[in-house]
């Protein structure tokens, strides 16, 4: 390491006392050991061994006192919290020794106590460095920090094998302290003990040893104390973990201990230290009890009134300070810069601590703008009393010897840096620009420039490459070069069959398969290639979720497992082909499916291609003005977006069902499908994608209304005429809306809002504007069965009620409170009733439509009234019963009423049985949520003991089992009149309300949830 230069005035005092903090040093010298070390860490902290968690120095704490050989001995950092810790000591006054540099290497740390920057989980080096690594100076600082340059907290790891000497003079040394006992050196280690022993020595003025060299190491040094700390390497980067942590070792020296004497005392001039490459210093601090030392000490500031451009004069301070024991004559401050004027030498004398200040000016030249800082150090010397010279280089504090540096203007400082991407070009950042006016940025590589104003802004488009960014500023002042930006190539990894080249691959960063590949897990990826030669397989209820496109090349395969997906994000072109399987649910010979394609084929993907060994004339298409339209032999090609229906192969089983499995083979669909329906008329589209749809995106998105799935829950009947879907009854459809969706039969699953791949379904197009599908309806998974769900954040309360008779007649109707429908009829929420069952139909009625889900307006009205209709080819015993029920159904009373036997039943008490003659009936029954008709005027309603009542315009809610929670009144249009939250109350009178005369709903909540709604009438 460069050699640091300290020069000691001549002084007889007692003794010299040196404080090293090392680390990785072995002790060979037979020497004692400290056995107690004290510190301010959180204000007082003392140990004796190793520490645990919690009990272990994290930030700046100053040595205030160690043990040795029965003795404590002070530092003199502060005394007092010794003493208010009754700590009986000998008080002695260190410091440290201020070292101008320090060598390093690529295996070099600096140490810094975990919590200096304020956060145990993550690093940051404080102060940051000046440019892109360490200089010798920096590194030196590290070592004279702290309460008289005592901070145990900082130090440098590892420095660079060298030889470092320390000015003592002769005759300094005090020939009383000399084997008296008291130690004259300490050496101390904060880390894992190892490497090749340092050596210490005292020589004489022609360098020859006094005394003897003494070699220590720290293998069987017992720790006293573990301190946390992070290590940076010296550009400033973490080079271990966060918060790790080492054990703390130290010996004490006494002078007689080198051999040193009476009789070659006086021969001594200088202390030499030789690091071994594995010394890691804290401080090296002296007793000034035991040495008075000559030292000056110069800090140097500079300032500008502005930026700075050519012929621009930059002013410097010299601050000099004697910050040794003894006065200084004939000071005098130098800067070896040319065109430094320093006004105010000589200094003629300082005395200990004493200050003098100088100032200086220098004029700004072409080099300097183009350079963008002024940098450089002066030096101040002067003569002691023994008229040996003393002399130190300007630093930012007195205890350092860092280089003054003044940036003309401001570097760019370097923001969030992107890399290069599959999706994007990398970019960076910069902020602190000028603030004013326009400015200009130059980019090194490349010497690209760019112009804008604002304090921050993003230079993209940027390669792999490390950058840097100068600016100029409107005046003409331009900076230094900012900090390195490095950005790296994250746009592609590639599998070899062993390992990802470049990282797993994500979202942002595309994947090449060229081996084999197990996908054990979902993957999202930017794009994914497939080699010639390599066969990925998505396995069943893993998907693929691709930013781009999809690329199999020849001789390759990428194939889907029944119930996989592949999900894309952007509309792009995908190219190559892929493999999806698809199996139906289980089908007898007569059954047909309802299918679509997920991919498009060269050539054609067609209906044979679909079910090879179907009968001839059993592939059909879909016309919306003419019905099913045959295709012998299965010859048409299947467009996406487009539905179609084959049966199953001729050799199934007429009665026992078995699964069918479809493989599509081409290129996956992907981005916008459109489909143009016609108007007023039903229409068969499907799923155009090789992953499920969300039905509620697709009906809010493009309008298309209640879905209309084809499930095969009925065997096939003779008796219904045609192929077509009268070969089964309507009661196969599942309706879905965003109401809800009816199921087919008892107990049979209903769609519940995922399309899964290869299903298409009926819609009737209120126009003929384009159904238009996109990558947005797409979603991951839900693609295992035909009907899936996933819970949604709007209110819904629903009732499911069943139509049936012993004989197997069913259908089920669904009455639905949601959120977003209003009491007329909805698109989106509603859907009509096929009336093509030959036997049994169901319906509630709302202007005059028979609808098999009615979706109602919330808030739910207990007084509302559904009238209910029925059509039956079958005289007999039915039953009329709930199904299942959400929301506020599950507590919500419901009944039936019967016109025609006069009957209001409770259906959450029981199924109602009534028998009817032949035809179509739509005045029987109603639905009823409260068992008697409303009054008018003064109104009480008392139920499940809730009493809400109006009087002279004061509405009254009372509570005889659980205290209000929050009251809310609206008119009958939905508008919110009043609310109040947080009631907290049996009872809430309300008589503030503005309303004209009027029908008003009142809905309350209880604080246990239950919610209910009454009508009251205001007069």
């Amino acid at each position: 390491m460069p050699q640091k230069l300290l020069l000691f005035t001549r002084s007889l005092l007692k003794r010299i006392v040196f404080v090293f903090f090392l680390i990785s040093l072995k002790m060979s010298a037979q020497l004692t050991a400290v056995s107690r070390i004290y510190t301010d860490w959180n204000g007082y902290w003392t140990s004796n061994s190793t520490t645990g968690v919690g009990n272990r120095p994290d930030r700046e704490n100053n040595l205030l006192a160690f043990a040795w050989n029965g003795t404590t001995y002070s530092t003199g950092v502060d005394n007092a919290v010794l003493t208010s810790h009754s700590v009986a000591f000998s008080a002695q006054k260190f410091r440290a020794l201020k070292i101008q540099s320090l060598g390093s290497t690529s295996s070099s740390y600096f140490l810094q106590g975990s919590m200096i920057d304020g956060s145990a989980g993550t690093a940051t080096l404080v102060p940051a460095l000046a440019g892109s690594t360490a200089s010798g100076a920096e590194l030196a600082s590290r070592l004279t920090d702290g309460s008289s340059g005592l901070s145990i907290g900082t130090g440098v790891a590892n420095i660079k094998a060298g030889t470092a000497e320390f000015k003592v003079g002769t005759n300094n040394l005090n020939l009383a302290g000399i084997g008296d006992g008291v130690p004259d050196l300490i050496v101390t280690q904060v880390a894992d003990p190892g490497g090749t022993p340092d050596t210490f020595k005292f020589i004489d003025a022609s360098g020859n040893t006094v005394g003897t060299e003494l070699s220590i190491k720290f293998d069987a040094v017992t720790p006293i104390g573990t301190y946390s700390l992070d290590l940076f390497k010296m550009d400033g980067t973490i080079g271990f973990p966060a918060a790790s942590t080492r054990d703390i070792r130290m010996l004490a020296i006494e002078t007689s201990q080198f051999g040193i004497t009476s009789a070659n005392a006086a021969q001594v001039d200088r202390f030499v230290v030789t690091f071994s490459g594995s010394s890691d210093c804290a401080f090296i601090a002296f007793n000034t009890n035991s040495l008075k030392i000559a030292e000056l000490s110069l800090i140097k500031t500079a300032s500008m009134p502005s930026c700075g451009k050519v012929g621009d004069v930059i002013n410097y301070t010299f601050n000099v300070k004697n910050t040794g024991e003894v006065p200084i004559t004939d000071i005098r401050v130098t800067d070896p810069m040319p065109g430094v004027t320093i006004t105010g030498n000589p200094i003629a004398s300082l005395a200990a601590g004493a200050t003098a200040t100088l100032t200086g000016t220098y004029t700004i030249t072409a080099a300097d703008v183009n350079l963008g800082r002024v940098i450089n150090s002066a030096k101040v010397s002067g003569t002691d009393p023994s008229l040996n010279i003393v002399e130190d280089i300007s630093g930012h504090t007195y205890t350092d010897n860092i280089s003054t540096s003044i940036d003309l203007l401001a570097p760019p400082a370097i923001g969030t840096i992107s890399d290069v991407s599959c999706t994007a070009a990398g970019s960076v950042v910069l902020n602190n620009l000028p603030a004013s006016g326009t400015w200009t940025i130059e980019r090194t590589p490349g010497s690209v420039t760019y112009t804008g104003s604002g304090t921050s802004t993003t230079i993209s488009g940027l390669t792999a490459n490390t950058y840097t960014f100068r600016v100029t500023n409107s005046t003409g002042c331009k900076s230094p070069s900012s900090l390195s930006a490095a950005i790296t190539d994250q746009s592609s990894t590639t599998w070899n069959g062993t390992a990802w080249s470049n990282g797993t691959p994500t979202a942002t960063k595309r994947a090449v398969f060229s081996g084999a590949f197990a996908i054990t897990s979902d993957l999202n990826l930017c794009s994914c290639t497939i080699n010639n030669g390599v066969n990925i397989t998505v396995p069943s209820g893993r998907t693929l979720t691709i930013t781009n496109a999809v690329t199999v090349n020849s001789g390759g395969s990428l194939t889907f497992d029944n119930n996989a997906s592949l999900v894309q994000i952007n509309n792009v072109a995908n190219s190559g082909n892929i493999v999806y399987k698809r199996d139906t649910q289980p089908v007898r010979r007569m059954d047909f499916t309802y299918w679509s394609t997920p991919v498009t084929a060269t050539p054609s993907y067609t209906l044979h291609d679909l079910s090879p060994t179907t009968l001839a004339d059993k592939y059909y298409s879909y016309d919306s003005n003419t019905g099913w339209v045959i295709n012998y032999n299965g010859t048409l090609p299947m467009a996406p977006g487009k539905g179609y229906i084959v049966r199953a192969p001729q050799g199934f089983d007429l009665v026992t069902s078995s699964v069918y499995s479809a493989t599509f083979t081409g290129v996956p669909n992907n981005g916008d499908i459109s489909f143009t329906p016609v108007a007023t008329k039903w229409n068969l589209i499907g799923n155009p994608y090789p992953s499920a749809i969300d039905a509620d995106i697709l009906i809010n998105n493009t309008g298309v209304g209640a879905l209309y799935f084809w499930t095969h829950n009925s065997p096939p009947n003779g008796s219904v005429v045609g192929d077509a879907k009268y070969n089964y009854t309507t009661n196969d459809y599942a309706v879905y809306t965003l109401t809800g969706s009816t199921g087919t039969a008892s107990g049979a699953a209903t769609h519940l809002g995922k399309i899964a791949a290869g299903q298409a379904f009926f819609f009737k197009a209120s126009t003929g504007n384009n159904i238009v599908f996109t990558n947005s309806m797409r979603v991951a998974g839900n693609n295992s069965q035909f009907f899936k769900t996933t819970q949604t954040n709007i209110e819904k309360n629903r009732l499911w009620l069943n139509f049936s008779n012993a004989e197997g007649a069913y259908k089920q109707a669904l009455i639905g409170y949601i959120e977003g429908a209003t009491n007329s009829f909805d698109q989106n929420y509603d859907a009509a009733t096929l009336n093509g069952n030959t036997f049994v139909d169901f319906y509630s009625i709302n202007d005059a439509k028979k609808l098999t889900v009615q979706g109602r307006a919330i808030p739910f009205e207990e007084e509302d009234v559904i009238p209910l209709g029925y059509k039956t080819t079958a005289a007999g015993e039915f039953i009329i019963a709930i199904d299942h029920t959400d929301g506020l159904f599950d507590g919500q009373k419901v009944y039936l009423e019967d016109k025609v036997n006069n009957v209001i039943h409770d259906l959450k008490a029981g199924d109602y049985k009534f028998t009817t003659e032949i035809g179509t009936f739509t005045d029987r029954f109603n639905l009823r949520y409260a068992n008697k008709t409303l009054g008018t005027g003064d109104l009480e309603n008392v139920k499940d003991g809730l009493l809400v009542s109006v009087k002279d315009k004061i509405v009254k809610v009372t509570s005889s089992k659980e205290n209000i929670k929050e009251v809310n009144i609206y008119d009958i249009t939905g508008k919110l009149l009043y609310n109040k939250k947080k009631v907290g109350a049996l009872e809430l009178s309300i008589s503030n309300l503005q309303s004209s005369n009027q029908v008003l709903l009142v809905k309350v909540t209880l604080e246990n949830n239950f919610t209910t709604t009454r009508k009251i009438i205001i007069k």
